[in-house]
């Protein structure tokens, strides 16, 4: 309910606060979703063509900012800010704007995996995308429906994707790698036995 009643606001007037480093009333990341659909109404071609890779919400477009990079080289020698990111995301999430009272923290932070990849790539490439995500995980829970590792399985996929929606797991190795992990384990116990070379070990 806090969220549907916080997206009617005065976006500009957010995001001018933003700019100055004041702090907002409504919470930043509610701010950055307003700001897609803005940005979308504003300029439809991003539907198609997307904004191109890095430049949007994406890890790589904070790792490249020259703000929020922990890696020296990057941050004293890279600064690539696209106008998007420039202009959306940048003054929601910055290194002075998480260091000011109720600016920072989990909950005002831009991130999205989905955005940054429908942003990014386009809704084509997007859909596309997610498409071969779902497949490819429902192959895997098909193939369990009768053990007990069904629910638990659709209960990690599903959080996995609606995480995504609020942080950008899909683009975080420490969280990604072992879900992808925990999915090849699972598709490597379904193997059917028969299929097995016999004395292939020898």
């Amino acid at each position: 309910m806090s969220f549907v009643n916080n997206m009617d606001f005065d976006y500009q007037e957010e995001m001018e606060k933003a700019n100055n480093f004041k702090t907002t009333r409504v919470p930043r990341k509610i701010t950055f979703y307003k700001g897609v659909l803005l940005r979308i109404k504003e300029t439809p071609s991003i539907l198609v063509l997307g904004t191109s890779p890095g430049t949007y919400n994406s890890r790589a477009a904070f790792l490249l900012n020259g703000d929020l990079s922990r890696t020296k080289i990057l941050k004293d020698n890279v600064k690539k800010r696209p106008p998007y990111h420039q202009t959306d995301v940048f003054p929601l999430f910055n290194t002075i704007t998480t260091r000011v009272p109720w600016m920072g923290g989990t909950r005002n932070q831009p991130f999205s995996s989905v955005i940054a990849i429908f942003m990014e790539y386009g809704f084509i490439l997007g859909i596309l995308t997610m498409y071969i995500l779902y497949r490819a995980s429902m192959n895997i829970i098909d193939k369990h429906k009768n053990s007990d590792d069904y629910y638990p399985l659709q209960f990690i996929l599903i959080y996995t994707f609606l995480l995504s929606f609020f942080v950008y797991y899909f683009e975080l190795v420490e969280y990604a790698l072992p879900i992808v992990l925990l999915l090849k384990m699972y598709q490597i116990s379904n193997i059917d036995s028969t299929n097995i070379v016999p004395n292939a070990t020898k």
